[in-house]
């Protein structure tokens, strides 16, 4: 059961991190906007697409573990 309910909070980390370059295939076109030089808001738009999905991650899970909506199988 432990396994199972690791296994599920894995995966949420595994399609946060995946759905990253994704995000940041959407801030890039905003960086258009911004008065910095391309590369700089490059390195800090890909960190950011990493992190803002990570803690989003973080956050359902903690959602899930309080409301206690992992599987239960």
């Amino acid at each position: 059961m432990k396994k199972l309910v690791r296994h599920q909070e894995m995966m949420t980390y595994s399609y946060a991190a995946c759905l990253g370059a994704v995000t940041l295939r959407i801030y890039m076109p905003l960086s258009i906007l911004l008065p910095y030089e391309y590369d700089l808001v490059y390195n800090f738009a890909a960190w950011l697409s990493w992190l803002v999905n990570l803690a989003i991650a973080y956050g359902v899970n903690r959602a899930r573990q309080r409301h206690g909506q992992f599987a239960t199988t």
